[in-house]
């Protein structure tokens, strides 16, 4: 069983993926696996892929038409058989010590989840900044969601890359991400796997470089319409997920009832 299982989410990535792919090859640490999901790109990106495949046993390729980007992510979690889990998009990076120091960081707190900062970068004449500057944490009981809150009120992005998970506690909640979710799917997986988290840590490093891509999905909106659509998907996560929370609230004053 490798340590790790990076899932990448591919679509038309071409311009970044090769960069993306030897930030993975470049780790300290070499016990990791690499699982390519293909969705449907129509660029070359394949064939980069397939070159990674070819030199590199660690490196697992998977294409499926065009289904988007959670339903890339599903597959990934679907395949991966590392003791845990991280998410890389196509066009990021990730700093050489990302797995021997995270994978540590895990075994030594017995944690589900750690979350860490992101460097964003990529918009034209803006530099590099390190976003969401915490404080080294270990967060226990149902906190996590208050950490997470308080990022996004505060104006922090919030992705389901910056973490890494267990993937024995990611399977047992029967989280995965919501296929009909063009927009805040990030948002949305992390708002539903919040609730069963009751042993985070938070670290205050930057091991991952994200791009502001004009490219992608919530960065080439370019009409009401699109905004619009954007707007009620983010209603809908915040309504999924208080019902979600509220239903867990039942089911965990039952279990205490009962202990």
């Amino acid at each position: 069983m490798p340590k790790v299982s990076f899932v990448v989410p591919i679509y038309n990535a071409k311009k970044y993926l090769t960069k993306c792919l030897e930030s993975l090859i470049a780790q300290t640490e070499s016990d990791f696996e690499v699982l390519l999901i293909d969705d449907g790109s129509r660029d070359g990106s394949g064939a980069i892929c397939k070159s990674f495949v070819k030199s590199d046993s660690r490196f697992k390729y998977f294409q499926q038409k065009n289904r988007g980007v959670s339903s890339a992510r599903n597959v990934g979690i679907r395949e991966a058989i590392g003791e845990y889990i991280a998410f890389v998009d196509a066009d990021d990076f990730i700093e050489n010590h990302y797995v021997e120091f995270l994978y540590n960081v895990l075994k030594e707190t017995g944690a589900e989840v750690v979350g860490f900062d992101i460097k964003i970068f990529g918009r034209p004449g803006e530099a590099t900044i390190t976003q969401i500057k915490h404080k080294i944490s270990e967060i226990n009981d149902s906190n996590f969601l208050t950490h997470f809150c308080q990022d996004w009120l505060q104006g922090n992005r919030v992705h389901c890359v910056g973490k890494m998970y267990s993937r024995e506690f990611l399977l047992s909640t029967n989280v995965n991400f919501n296929e009909s979710l063009k927009y805040s799917e990030d948002r949305d997986f992390l708002l539903r796997l919040g609730v069963h988290v009751k042993h985070s840590v938070w670290m205050p490093y930057a091991l991952y470089n994200y791009r502001i891509n004009a490219d992608s999905a919530i960065h080439s909106i370019t009409s009401f319409g699109k905004a619009e659509d954007v707007l009620r998907q983010y209603l809908y996560s915040y309504t999924n997920y208080t019902e979600y929370w509220k239903k867990f609230e039942r089911e965990r004053e039952r279990e205490r009832a009962t202990a």
